[in-house]
Order: C-alpha cells, then sequence, then structure tokens
C-alpha cells in the first residue's frame, strides 16, 4: 500500500515547521520573549498532537489487520522507554546549564540528523515494519 499523498505532505510540513520552531524557541528564551516562548511550546505540542494520528494511519496502512493491536502496543511502549530513558538525561542537563540550551541542542540534532541522513523527509519503506509483524 502506498502513503497518502496528504499524509505524506502533513509530515513534511510538521517536521519542517518543528525544526523552524526550536531555533525560534531558544532565541525567545535568550531573549526572554516570554510570549513567544509559550507561542513557541504551543506549537510544539500541537504538531505533536496532529503528527501523531498520522503515524497511526501509516502503520495501519502498512500492516495486517491481525497485527495491529500488537504493533500499537509495541509503539506505546516503545514511547514509555524512551521517556524512562530520556528523562533523566534532560533532568541532568537542565539542572547543569539551565533550560534555554534544550531548545538549542534539539535544533542541533535535528540539523545533524539532516546532515546525516539526507533523504530524512523523503518517503521510505519500512522493511523494519515486517520484521516486527513477523514476531
Amino acid at each position: 500500500a502506498r502513503v497518502k499523498k496528504g499524509e505524506l505532505n502533513a509530515s513534511r510540513s510538521i517536521w519542517m515547521l518543528l525544526m523552524a520552531i526550536f531555533p525560534t524557541t531558544f532565541l525567545a528564551m535568550y531573549f526572554s520573549l516570554d510570549s513567544l516562548q509559550v507561542a513557541c511550546f504551543v506549537i510544539m505540542q500541537m504538531t505533536r498532537d496532529v503528527f501523531r494520528p498520522i503515524m497511526i494511519s501509516r502503520i495501519a496502512e502498512k500492516s495486517p489487520e491481525d497485527k495491529l493491536a500488537t504493533l500499537y502496543s509495541i509503539e506505546s511502549q516503545a514511547k514509555s522507554v524512551f521517556v524512562m530513558f530520556v528523562s533523566p538525561v534532560v533532568g541532568f542537563l537542565v539542572d547543569q546549564h539551565g533550560f534555554f540550551m534544550l531548545p538549542l541542542a534539539g535544533s542541533l540534532l535535528g540539523f545533524a540528523a539532516l546532515f546525516v541522513r539526507k533523504d530524512i523527509l523523503k518517503p521510505r519503506s519500512p522493511r523494519y515494519l515486517n520484521e516486527i509483524i513477523q514476531c
């Protein structure tokens, strides 16, 4: 099954928006622009809320119906494990360097990902999904 063009465009737009929001958030924090900081965080949360249904739709489109519950469970558990490991690291970094460094780190990681993986915004076939389904 092919990824719907609307979903693909929405996904790319969200990634591009986030790549613009992280440095904007950093600058807003650096120059103490409170209203802009709040707006950036609200936009980040909204993009996360919009992106989740797109991701779920892609999983549903590429997966056999009898494996969907398993895949949704794996996705949810992976998110929880990720948060479990990242939260202490983020807390430590905030304690050591202050909160305003987080948007800068997010920006740098995003731009580094673009240079390492130039096709990050291009559609890819989810081969890993087939391996997960086989388990």
